[in-house]
């Protein structure tokens, strides 16, 4: 996880995640980037054991175009949907 300032200030997670397995829609590439507003606590996003997070997302495409992450192209940065229940 690499935090940053993207546009407006704002404070942001960038976080690199592989891609195993698309479900839904067509999307050919084994890494994405999802971008998070910096908040104190976790959105549940991930899950796992040590040393590894597996989870399930929704992803959506993100307004932050510009991170650390040059080596990920900006159609594939994500921003994710905390589905509330």
């Amino acid at each position: 996880m690499i935090m940053f300032g993207g546009e407006y200030n704002d404070d942001y997670e960038s976080t690199k995640i592989t891609v195993y397995k698309v479900m839904k829609g067509n999307i050919n590439v084994q890494e994405v980037e999802l971008i998070a507003p910096n908040i104190s606590f976790s959105g549940g996003c991930s899950e796992g054991g040590i040393g590894k997070s597996i989870g399930v997302f929704m992803l959506y495409p993100s307004d932050v175009k510009v991170s650390p992450r040059t080596e990920i192209a900006p159609e594939y940065k994500f921003k994710y949907k905390v589905a509330r229940v």
